[in-house]
C-alpha cells in the first residue's frame, strides 16, 4: 500500500473535505475512477467547479456511500461500465486490417507474372 494512502486511512480525524485522490482512498477507488463516479450520480463535487479545475468532495457524503452496500454496488457497475465503453471504443478506433489488402499484395507480383508471360507468349507467337 502506498505510504501516503496508509498515512491518509490512519488519521484518527479526516478533514471534513476530500480532494480526488484522497476521495478515492476513502471510497477504495482508483483516482481515474472517481470521474466516471460523478458522471454516474453516485458522487457529488463540491460547489461547482468547471470540467477542468480540481474537484474537492464532502467526508459526510463519502461517509453515508461508504456505509450503503447498494450505492456501493451501483459505483462498482458504473466503474465496470465505463471501462467496458472505453475499450470498446478503443477497438472501433483501431485500423480494420482484412484479408484483402494483404492479398492484393500478393496478386500484385502475380499478375507481373501473367503480364510477363502474355508479352513473352506474343513474341514467341
Amino acid at each position: 500500500m502506498d505510504p501516503e494512502r496508509r498515512l491518509f486511512l490512519t488519521l484518527i480525524v479526516l478533514p471534513a473535505i476530500l480532494s480526488q485522490q484522497e476521495c478515492a482512498w476513502y471510497l477504495g477507488f482508483r483516482l481515474h475512477n472517481i470521474p466516471r463516479l460523478v458522471e454516474a450520480g453516485l458522487v457529488f463535487p463540491l460547489g461547482h467547479p468547471e470540467d477542468n479545475s480540481v474537484k474537492h468532495f464532502a467526508l459526510a457524503d463519502l461517509e453515508r456511500l461508504r456505509a450503503d452496500t447498494k450505492k456501493l454496488s451501483r459505483a462498482m457497475d458504473a466503474v465496470q461500465k465505463g471501462w467496458k465503453h472505453k475499450n470498446r471504443n478503443k477497438c472501433s478506433r483501431r485500423p480494420i486490417t482484412s484479408g484483402k489488402s494483404s492479398a492484393g499484395r500478393r496478386q500484385q507480383p502475380d499478375q507481373r507474372q501473367d503480364n510477363n508471360d502474355n508479352g513473352a507468349s506474343d513474341q514467341h507467337s
